[in-house]
């Protein structure tokens, strides 16, 4: 019995580790002023709430209200701080692009 107890813990534990979670999602907001902030987040509805009571970002804070323009999900957290990086590094016309092709 012994032996069925340590495989099965094994077994759970092993996958238990191995799955990764990708909950996490990479945004886009249009703020009043035109310009585009990106941004990572569980619940992105959530997030964008904060940012419109003036409790998120500063750059946010200052440019209210936001208004969701694009939006990748699937991600574990560091490939969303992966692509929110890359995203960031683009040119205003290309996050026009990202956001257009959605």
């Amino acid at each position: 019995m012994a032996g069925i107890v340590s495989l099965y813990h094994v077994i759970v534990k092993s996958s238990a580790i191995n799955s990764v979670p990708t909950d996490w999602s990479v945004y886009i907001v249009a703020c009043r002023d035109g310009s585009y902030y990106t941004g990572i987040a569980k619940n992105v509805a959530a997030r964008i709430e904060v940012h419109n009571q003036g409790k998120g970002a500063a750059y946010t804070r200052a440019r209210r209200p936001v208004a969701l323009r694009y939006r990748e999900d699937g991600f574990t957290r560091s490939g969303a701080l992966v692509r929110e990086a890359k995203i960031k590094a683009l040119s205003r016309t290309q996050k026009e692009k990202i956001i257009t092709s959605s």
